[in-house]
């Protein structure tokens, strides 16, 4: 990295993955655009992770390295921020990976856009095959209105009202680029709650005048099943999704007219998604099954869910959705639990069979190269 101050600053949160580490940090060393730094944040690794960034430090003078107890990705993220020198700054999760021209495309269409946000697409790719592709735009497209960027900002909120008015462009953080004066003039931060990624782009988002969609899927999300959620559950996980619930209801009651009313009601449809998406993981968890009807009781009996519930349509909702949505109305938890064990085991056939299918191919590939 050159004395001058660098282009990029790329903030890398690290907690137990030490196998995926050394090709994270590599695809961002490998980066066309040279002048970047790199943030590692050890956030209390027991694996030897934190061990690997020292080495990876004293190999690369452009890696900035960070200790810290255990706190969680929002706070590693904040503590990176506080380092950043970059006139942008962007993030990568530590078991992810990024194509070499992933920031030199940011920083190009933000500079020549004067953006306060580049964003680009993403690829989901599954045991070395990709699976999924999602980009932003086909071409740079430059967002500039408060219309324009309301209509891209409104997804963070939840999904609409349509079929066709569904979420169709990635809302993450770490396939954006954030201008860094922008940032610590709106004071933006990572609250320590459910989805970081969506609240902090949101936010963003909210303060910003000028957005540029960046062409190519450039950032490589991993999901080889890889174990990220804990199989316990208790209090706390309960009170982190509600603190989710609760701030994307705050921003959306901070939208001006005439956007205000379509941003609640899309935070009344987060929060029947999310519902569904916590009774799930209280099914997949550890507890006692006495123990799983008591957190889906709670959740069912919650003011968030009650209200959300009273102010949205079943009729907007996908079918089997609606079942759940009238289990979380009425508050049937014995129905919620049957329905929702009966979607794991299908899930999980369904994710064996994926999985199976995958390691085929990858061995067909293999023999026939």
């Amino acid at each position: 990295m050159s004395e001058a101050r660098p282009r990029f600053s790329v903030i890398v949160s690290v907690y137990n993955t030490k196998h995926y580490l050394s090709q994270c940090v590599d695809s961002l060393r490998r980066q066309t655009l040279k002048d970047i730094q790199i943030i590692l944040v050890d956030d209390g690794s027991t694996d030897g992770s934190d061990y690997l960034i020292d080495q990876l430090g004293r190999e690369d003078c452009r890696i900035t390295v960070i200790h810290q107890e255990n706190g969680g990705v929002a706070a590693a993220r904040n503590a990176g921020i506080l380092q950043a020198k970059g006139d942008y700054i962007g993030f990568v999760d530590s078991d992810d990976w990024v194509e070499p021209d992933m920031f030199e495309g940011l920083y190009s269409a933000a500079e020549q856009s004067k953006a306060d946000i580049a964003i680009t697409g993403v690829k989901t790719v599954r045991f070395g095959i990709v699976s999924h592709v999602l980009e932003q735009s086909q071409t740079v497209k430059e967002l500039s209105t408060d219309d324009a960027i309301f209509a891209y900002r409104k997804y963070c909120y939840g999904a609409g009202s349509s079929r066709e008015d569904r979420k169709t462009v990635p809302h993450y953080v770490c396939n954006s680029g954030f201008r860094r004066a922008f940032v610590e003039q709106n004071h933006l931060t990572f609250k320590d709650a459910l989805s970081e990624d969506d609240i902090f782009t949101l936010q963003a988002l909210q303060s910003a005048v000028r957005v540029v969609l960046v062409p190519g899927s450039p950032y490589c999300y991993r999901r080889d099943d890889q174990t990220s959620i804990t199989h316990s559950f208790g209090p706390k996980d309960l009170n982190f999704y509600g603190k989710n619930m609760r701030i994307i209801r705050r921003l959306a009651e901070l939208e001006k007219a005439p956007h205000q009313e379509e941003c609640l009601r899309r935070s009344y449809r987060h929060v029947i998604d999310l519902n569904r998406a916590l009774i799930h993981r209280i099914v997949e968890s550890s507890l006692s099954a006495k123990q799983k009807m008591h957190y889906i009781r709670a959740v069912n009996a919650s003011r968030l869910s009650r209200n959300a519930c009273s102010h949205y349509s079943w009729q907007y909702l996908p079918f089997p959705d609606v079942l759940f949505y009238f289990c979380q109305k009425y508050q049937l938890t014995v129905a919620s639990f049957a329905m929702m064990s009966l979607w794991v085991v299908s899930a999980r056939v369904t994710r064996s069979k994926t999985v199976l299918q995958i390691r085929a191919k990858i061995r067909h590939h293999a023999t026939s190269s």
